[in-house]
């Protein structure tokens, strides 16, 4: 058919010229603790804090992260934990042209069920949801292109998902 010849997108992305030995320093710190039978229940709870002070985009970036556990008598563990993810922007062409280049965002949800089962196998069941923004986008149609599009942190998005899996472990 016709449309096998024409081009998946528009390749009238105009050419860039870059800095490609581009250097910036980087700090990070992260924090984490965590308490098991809180109050003398079973609840086990975990917190965590990674911060970028430095980074190719200048930006302060504080991910905080937490989660809690529940085990059951019956071998069950319920899990829930969230958390808020960043990821900087490093690549030099699209930090020396990108219009305020920010690090993209995520929040995360997951929520699951572990079973320990009697002949030594585990089954595990984890649904997922993530928030994205801030994501890098580039138009890519001729009209945004002349009139001098670049690449913007303003996509957003969001994912969702169901892991299964299972293991067993047998005699050697």
């Amino acid at each position: 058919p016709s449309w096998v010849a024409l081009p998946w997108s528009t390749l009238a992305e105009r050419e860039l010229t870059f800095q490609a030995n581009t250097s910036w320093t980087e700090l990070g710190v992260f924090v984490q603790d965590e308490w098991t039978r809180v109050g003398g229940i079973p609840l086990n709870l975990e917190f965590g804090l990674r911060a970028n002070l430095m980074g190719p985009t200048g930006e302060v970036l504080f991910s905080p992260r937490g989660g809690l556990s529940v085990p059951l008598p019956t071998g069950t563990t319920l899990k829930l934990a969230a958390g808020l993810f960043h990821q900087p922007v490093r690549d030099p062409a699209v930090l020396q042209h990108a219009q305020d280049p920010r690090a993209e965002r995520a929040v995360s949800i997951h929520g699951g069920v572990e079973q320990w089962l009697p002949f030594g196998g585990i089954l595990r069941v984890e649904g997922y949801h993530k928030i994205l923004d801030r994501l890098l986008v580039h138009p890519d149609t001729l009209p945004a292109l002349e009139r001098g599009g670049t690449w913007q942190s303003v996509g957003t998005g969001t994912a969702s998902g169901l892991d299964a899996s299972f293991a067993a472990r047998g005699a050697s």
